[in-house]
C-alpha cells in the first residue's frame, strides 16, 4: 500500500467512524389519491356497477387514468374505448368510493376486444383489477384476475377472482384500477364493471 493510498484509507476510516449504525425508523410513503366519485355507481345490496356514461366517466377523466381512454356509445351501449398499443402505457383508475364497498368477493367486467385485418398474432391475454383495501393486507394490492376467453368482437362477460398470493377473500375496498393484458395492438371496449360482495 503506498502511502498515499495509506492515508485515503485513514481518512475513509475516520470519517465513517462517526456515522449511525443503526436503521433509521422507516416510514410509509403514500401513493396519489383518486377524487372521489361525484357520481355514485349504481349499486345493490350485493353489488356496485359502473355502467351509464356518467358512471364510466369516473373511470375514464379519472387523473390517475394512463392511456388512450374515451367514452363512446353504439347502439345505446356506453362502455369505455381504448386502441392499446406495444410499449404505451395502460392503467384505468376508478374513483375513491365513499363510503367504502365493503366485503368485496370478485369483480365482473364485460368486455370486447378487436385486432386489425388479418393480425393473427394480436389479442387480449387477460383483466387484472387492483384494489386498495382499508387494512392492509400484503405488501402488494389485492388482485382480482380472468383470463380472457371468446372470439374477438364479441361481448363477454368475465369473473375477476381473487389471486392466491395469501390475501383474505373478502376485502373493504377504497378504490381499485383496472389493467389490460394483451398480446400487439388491440383495441378494447370495457360496457361495465362491478364489484360484487
Amino acid at each position: 500500500m503506498t502511502p498515499r493510498t495509506l492515508t485515503g484509507f485513514l481518512l475513509a476510516s475516520i470519517a465513517l467512524a462517526g456515522c449511525e449504525t443503526q436503521r433509521p425508523a422507516s416510514y410509509p410513503i403514500t401513493g396519489p389519491t383518486p377524487p372521489v366519485a361525484s357520481t355514485p355507481p349504481t349499486a345493490s345490496s350485493s353489488f356496485s356497477r359502473w355502467d351509464s356514461a356518467l358512471e364510466l366517466r369516473e373511470w375514464v377523466e379519472n387523473p390517475l387514468t394512463l392511456g388512450p381512454y374515451s367514452l363512446r356509445s353504439e347502439g345505446g351501449v356506453d362502455f369505455i374505448h381504448a386502441d392499446l398499443r406495444s410499449f404505451v402505457s395502460s392503467l384505468l383508475h376508478g374513483p375513491t368510493l365513499d363510503p367504502i364497498f365493503t366485503r368485496l368477493r370478485l369483480v365482473r367486467v364485460r368486455v370486447r376486444y378487436t385486432v386489425a385485418a388479418g393480425d393473427t398474432q394480436s389479442g387480449l391475454n387477460n383483466i387484472n383489477v387492483f384494489v386498495d383495501p382499508t387494512i392492509p393486507v400484503d405488501l402488494l394490492l389485492p388482485s382480482y384476475f380472468s383470463q380472457a376467453r371468446g372470439e374477438e368482437s364479441a361481448w363477454q362477460v368475465l369473473d375477476l377472482l381473487p389471486e392466491a398470493r395469501g390475501y383474505p377473500p373478502v376485502v373493504d375496498a377504497r378504490w381499485a384500477y383496472l389493467s389490460v393484458g394483451r398480446r400487439g395492438d388491440v383495441g378494447v371496449d370495457i360496457d361495465w364493471i362491478e364489484f360484487v360482495r
